[in-house]
């Protein structure tokens, strides 16, 4: 494993593991630890939004499908502040509502 992973006391590795974080939310894990000692603090933080954002878009259409569950509200509104940035992704651009 690189360095820039082992920078700290709990590798990031093995935060995913035992926290059972799946592939999203471990590259937001790993991005974030990463991002002061690759070399590319903002381009590391970039990547964890988008993976972030991903996350966000994958509940939000999978509850959409089962209609069922009071822990996600399917209102995309709410979402517009996060997925806003990125004009270039369609599946955001089709969550926004062709925006």
């Amino acid at each position: 494993m690189s360095d820039h992973y082992k920078q700290h006391n709990i590798e990031a590795l093995d935060v995913i593991s035992d926290w059972q974080l799946n592939y999203n939310l471990g590259a937001v894990i790993k991005y974030i630890a990463r991002c002061r000692y690759k070399g590319d603090k903002h381009g590391d933080l970039k990547k964890a939004i988008d993976y972030i954002r991903r996350e966000i878009l994958d509940d939000v259409i999978k509850v959409s499908r089962e209609k069922e569950n009071d822990q996600i509200d399917t209102n995309k509104a709410q979402y517009e502040p996060i997925l806003r940035y990125d004009d270039n992704d369609e599946k955001l651009r089709g969550l926004r509502g062709g925006m």
